[in-house]
């Protein structure tokens, strides 16, 4: 009925974005998205108004005499806009135009980017796909002033709107000639050509043509960020760390989606740690020097913060994490203080004493082998210098019950080291899945999902069937098995 399919067909080979998407089901559960305003110069917040047509089950929002104007806010990096809304003209007053206006609204004003003046003998007469009479949806008092099968439904498509304020309002409103009458409207699609994600605005897509920064100004166009917060995340700038769920960073230190990776367990992360009757460091293990045996409780205070420590010589110790038959790799965030490191020193974390990173003590600084470094102090507490340093590893397991292991080895007994907020954020081989078949193909998906091709989806694709076991089959599979 509508031509939005096609519009999104051919948007999808172009370098434009979906940034929002509603309102293109039959029936529309709730509009609180929006905010329905009086009128277009009055933004008093009315409440919404969801009807149907008179003639099939498809539902809309209206607008009407007592509410003109829907407004919506969105934030997105970009410099150019596309909007594409189903409009429904219900009505019009002969002889005197009535309007339809779009308009987009930043902190510099308001700009109309779409203005419909129409008169009765404008509108078609599509009530048959639509109808929606002047005393209700399917019947009622009838109209005064205007022809009640006067019905219009138009794709409105404003295409490569230039704009590149990142806040910004897209609001819809009516000035009508009539009481009798509405606006319907659905389908709303909002697409941008996002700024690189470094950048707060934009003239073009790459990170060279940046006109502001989330922080500091640009330097040749390029936004750049500070070692305290070196990453880089879309939608929220230079930040210390990547979001844990769903965000891994690459070698750029930009913060890439990848749906394979959430937030697990987190431990020591508040100032005051207390486990009742418990060791401090449990569930933790702690892993004695053979030596130089000792029996403590393992915690300590600096400036108020509680530290898990202090360990000497080869001390270390170790988490064994559940049953998981489809963790793939893991990502471990920890902060470590060291006290009188010397050189050729190192700290080092091991995963199923397969996968290992370190840090290691050089004669001026430190060096990171398979870790990144994410911040870097040096603090003074208990008449002792540390160096803060909070790292992050990304380390591949082949094991079902992972073993994560913190051990040094130092040259002196002077050398001591302690930690605190340890997060651990579990990779799967493929996102809702529950065992893998290789490192990046799943066997088994978790409840409420089918096996497509190695990956878990919620309901098999449109090109495909779900089998007696399951699994979804690709069409394109059954006939290579048929040839």
């Amino acid at each position: 009925m509508f031509f939005t399919i096609f519009i999104i067909i051919q948007l999808s080979l172009c370098d434009w974005r979906l940034i929002y998407s509603n309102y293109y089901s039959e029936s529309i559960n709730s509009a609180n998205d929006w905010d329905f305003k009086q009128n277009c110069s009055i933004n008093q917040i009315q409440g919404s108004s969801i009807k149907q047509c008179g003639t099939n089950p498809l539902e809309f929002l209206r607008l009407k005499d007592d509410k003109t104007k829907l407004e919506k806010e969105f934030y997105y990096p970009h410099y150019q806009i596309r909007i594409i809304t189903d409009v429904i003209f219900f009505r019009s007053l002969p002889g005197a135009d009535s309007e339809f206006n779009i308009f987009l609204v930043d902190n510099f004003g308001s700009s109309q980017i779409h203005q419909r003046p129409y008169q009765e003998n404008d509108l078609q007469t599509y009530e048959k796909v639509c109808s929606y009479s002047c005393g209700g949806g399917g019947g009622g008092g009838g109209c005064s002033n205007v022809d009640d099968q006067r019905v219009e439904i138009k794709t409105i498509v404003l295409t490569s709107i230039v704009h590149n304020t990142p806040n910004f309002n897209i609001s819809y409103c009516f000035m009508y000639q009539d009481n009798d009458m509405r606006i319907g409207l659905r389908n709303f699609l909002i697409y941008v050509k996002p700024c690189h994600f470094s950048c707060l605005s934009c003239s073009e897509s790459t990170e060279l043509n940046c006109l502001t920064c989330y922080q500091g100004t640009p330097l040749g166009g390029k936004c750049l960020c500070d070692e305290a917060n070196q990453y880089v995340q879309l939608l929220i700038g230079c930040t210390q760390e990547c979001n844990r769920d769903y965000y891994l960073a690459d070698s750029k230190q930009h913060c890439q989606f990848d749906p394979r990776i959430k937030s697990e367990l987190s431990y020591f992360t508040s100032n005051s740690l207390t486990n009742v009757n418990l060791l401090p460091y449990q569930p933790w293990t702690f892993i004695p020097d053979p030596f130089y045996y000792r029996n403590q409780e393992m915690l300590i205070s600096c400036s108020g913060i509680d530290l898990i420590g202090q360990f000497y010589n080869y001390e270390g110790i170790q988490l064994e994490l559940g049953l998981n038959k489809a963790l793939k790799f893991i990502r471990i965030r920890v902060s470590f203080y060291l006290n009188s490191w010397q050189t050729d020193s190192q700290l080092i974390i091991t995963v199923d004493s397969f996968s290992r990173a370190s840090i290691l003590k050089t004669a001026t600084n430190y060096t990171y082998s398979q870790s990144s470094l994410l911040y870097y102090n040096s603090i003074s507490c208990l008449g002792l210098n540390y160096d803060l340093v909070r790292i992050e590893t990304v380390l591949k397991t082949n094991s079902y019950n992972s073993i994560i292991r913190f051990q040094a080895v130092t040259g002196l007994q002077s050398e001591t080291w302690a930690f605190r907020n340890v997060t651990i954020d579990y990779g799967l081989c493929q996102n809702n899945c529950t065992e893998c078949e290789t490192y990046s193909r799943c066997l088994i998906c978790d409840s409420g999902y089918q096996l497509y091709r190695g990956t878990c989806v919620s309901s098999c694709p449109i090109h495909s069937i779900l089998l007696t076991n399951g699994t979804c089959q690709d069409y394109e599979d059954l006939i290579e098995i048929n040839i």
